[in-house]
């Protein structure tokens, strides 16, 4: 039964003395032109800022999944997305998980908790970005900020 695995998971990381953090759809995405795909702004929290968007060009989906810090000695972490087109649609899905050690004490290290995925060329049009009940518009061509959750 599902349940059953489920609760032995729980109890199994309890044990361990893991404290388990998920994340679905959830924090900031921003849609960068590939080629462009420089994320540093996440570190600012100030955005991507204006991005050229070309047609016939790819593009690239980052996703901010939270803005706490990550310490490698005591976090381990995972981050994923995906991008799929449907006409005029780019639906974006993102999960990220974070495991802490309880009582652990952090260090100097930071790391953002962030995934990238690439999304196929576009032609020229309006497309609606859409990540969990969100939505923004992205023009292409244009030059624009294209962010959920900033």
């Amino acid at each position: 039964m599902r349940w059953d695995g489920v609760f032995l998971a729980a109890v199994l990381l309890a044990a361990c003395g893991l404290e388990r953090r998920e994340y679905f759809d959830e924090g900031a995405l921003c849609v960068l032109p590939e080629g462009d795909a420089d994320t540093s702004f996440w570190e600012t929290g100030e955005g991507p800022g204006d991005r050229s968007f070309e047609a016939a060009a790819g593009l690239v989906v980052t996703v901010l999944a939270s803005p706490d810090c990550q310490d490698s000695g005591c976090d381990t972490w995972s981050a994923s997305c995906d991008v799929l087109r449907e006409s005029g649609t780019l639906t974006v899905t993102s999960e990220a998980v974070v495991e802490t050690e309880k009582g652990c004490e952090p260090g100097d290290e930071c790391s953002l908790l962030e995934a990238s995925c690439e999304a196929a060329p576009v032609e020229a049009g309006t497309f609606t970005v859409a990540w969990g009940a969100a939505t923004v518009l992205l023009n292409v061509p244009s030059e624009d900020t294209v962010c959920i959750g900033l």
